[in-house]
């Protein structure tokens, strides 16, 4: 799994990631978060299910809806 998410950030322009350090984020009950970083950048994962790919979809969609706003600063969204 954790290879399948580095390439999918390393698919985005720009990106070369591989996995350094890697600590669960707790807060949330849905998903597993984790923080996951190398020397030079750190990511922000969620993980479910395929059965909650339409959530992550209207996440995805809400956020960046959000950031065009530019009054907040909001994640970007790199990969879904």
């Amino acid at each position: 799994m954790w290879r399948e998410i580095c390439e999918h950030i390393s698919a985005q322009p720009g990106e070369i990631f591989d996995i350094t350090t890697r600590c669960p984020v707790t807060g949330g009950d849905i998903n597993q978060s984790f923080l996951i970083a190398n020397e030079a950048k750190k990511f922000f994962v969620k993980i479910n299910n395929a059965q909650q790919y339409d959530a992550f979809m209207a996440e995805a969609f809400s956020l960046n809806h959000l950031a065009k706003a530019e009054e907040l600063k909001i994640p970007n969204v790199i990969c879904h």
